[in-house]
């Protein structure tokens, strides 16, 4: 933790050399309303360096599924970091460190079974603006699966088995105002 908290101050001194220009934003994602879950994210970006708080939850749509026998909630919280050039829009690179619960459920009975995952990734995306204050950020972002290994990454119900995957690429677009 002591590593992480001097590699980001470190960070900071290098990108507040400029004048500082702080805003605050919230944004969310509408697909996770549509796939019975939400997003909420709240951050604080100052000059090129964006830091984001959020959580989120989502059942995964049947086309993702590795084994259609099953429904997979997933619902967590999460942290980004991303670095961009001077303009408010425009592309950006980041790290992305989720922590979520996963539901794994047969869909023939009510047995379930519920797994942590740690998520972390580097992340890269677009941000442009409509007016001054809404924004659409789309961005995409690959995970590694930190508790993946070759005991536990087979969840097994009734005789059916679902497979966590170690690396997942996961695309999203948030809506987002800044204030």
């Amino acid at each position: 933790m002591k590593i992480l908290k001097g590699i980001l101050i470190g960070v900071l001194c290098l990108f507040t050399h400029n004048k500082l220009q702080a805003q605050v934003f919230i944004e969310t994602d509408p697909a996770a309303f549509v796939l019975k879950g939400h997003s909420l994210h709240i951050g604080y970006q100052l000059d090129s360096i964006r830091f984001q708080v959020g959580s989120f939850a989502a059942q995964y749509p049947d086309f993702i599924l590795k084994n259609n026998n099953f429904e997979v909630f997933q619902s967590g919280y999460g942290f980004k970091i991303d670095i961009w050039g001077a303009e408010k829009e425009g592309l950006f690179m980041g790290i992305d460190y989720s922590k979520t619960t996963a539901s794994y459920k047969l869909k023939t009975n009510s047995l379930e079974v519920k797994k942590d995952i740690d998520l972390i990734g580097p992340r890269i995306g677009y941000r442009f603006f409509w007016g001054k204050s809404i924004y659409v950020s789309s961005w995409l972002s690959i995970y590694k699966n930190l508790k993946a290994d070759s005991e536990s990454d087979t969840i097994t119900i009734d005789g059916e088995s679902y497979e966590q995957e170690e690396y997942t690429v996961f695309p999203a677009v948030h809506i987002g105002f800044q204030f």
